[in-house]
């Protein structure tokens, strides 16, 4: 169950940024990332709620997530293990807003595990994540004891 007393839980996100050029200083978007197979590898072998988060600050685009699974599958089925096209992403990828809201709030994408958390806080003496985001959800009763 995902509500409880202090219950925690983790996911991991792996940011990235739109390729992009600019020639004769004008800045053009490749509508591509480039993306690193080995690292996304590491990141679904560490926990299912690995997810890389997809932007590009112009164009309407906005922000996107896709599991990292998903985005080994694309890769392996485009047969480009460096970058990925927008064409082959964004069908199978959710608005961050969407999930955050219904897949993280909501307890469908999680990792509970122990090993895990103490990875992203460093606390196993292992590397730990570059940024944590602390999201803590309470009822008002809670909220007023903070």
């Amino acid at each position: 169950m995902c509500l409880g007393e202090m219950s925690q839980k983790t996911i991991l996100l792996q940011a990235k940024k739109m390729q992009s050029r600019i020639p004769e200083g004008v800045i053009v978007f490749e509508n591509q990332w480039k993306i690193d197979i080995p690292q996304a590898k590491r990141l679904r072998n560490l926990t299912p709620s690995s997810f890389y988060i997809l932007y590009n600050r112009s164009q309407g685009f906005g922000i996107k997530i896709l599991p990292a699974t998903s985005i080994l599958s694309i890769s392996k089925g485009t047969r480009n293990k460096t970058i990925l096209s927008s064409t082959d992403v964004v069908p199978s990828a959710r608005r961050f807003a969407d999930f955050m809201l219904y897949d993280f709030i909501g307890c469908w994408a999680r990792d509970f595990r122990t090993s895990v958390l103490k990875k992203v806080e460093g606390s196993n003496e292992q590397h730990s994540a570059n940024h944590i985001i602390w999201i803590k959800i309470a009822s008002e009763a809670e909220q007023r004891s903070f």
